[in-house]
């Protein structure tokens, strides 16, 4: 998304540009214009939460990225993998779900905050339980 050919060095996100990050092999929730698109949201779920636990687990997103692959997209596949994999890795719970609600943030990059404020409560928790042992 950077205003230039350059990519730029600190990874800034320039919403001016947000079409650019938009490749092949997606799962198309966002338009070739980079805006949001409800529908297609909601199609993630009706077509791969088959049990209907309110979010994806890792054989519900692998199979989906199967699904959206295109033919000859290289590059597609290898983005794709690697957006899920990290979202994956940074909202799965402790029962290897992602929930609707933090794949909902990570489109609408409110997720950043939720992460930065439950490492905060998680901390100020180990903090209490620090204290009270010295106590």
């Amino acid at each position: 998304t950077s205003p230039s050919i350059l990519p730029d060095p600190f990874f800034r996100i320039n919403l001016k540009n947000i079409h650019r990050g938009k490749h092949g092999s997606d799962s198309e929730v966002y338009d070739t214009e980079g805006r949001f698109v409800p529908e297609k949201f909601e199609e993630l779920f009706s077509k791969y939460d088959r049990t209907n636990k309110g979010g994806l687990s890792w054989e519900d997103i692998q199979a989906m990225i199967l699904g959206n692959m295109n033919i000859v997209d290289p590059v597609g596949w290898t983005a794709e993998r690697l957006e899920w994999w990290v979202l994956y890795l940074l909202a799965a719970d402790d029962n290897g779900i992602v929930s609707k609600e933090k794949i909902r943030a990570q489109y609408d990059g409110s997720l950043w905050y939720q992460v930065a404020e439950e490492l905060e409560t998680k901390k100020q928790a180990r903090s209490a339980v620090q204290k009270a042992k010295w106590q």
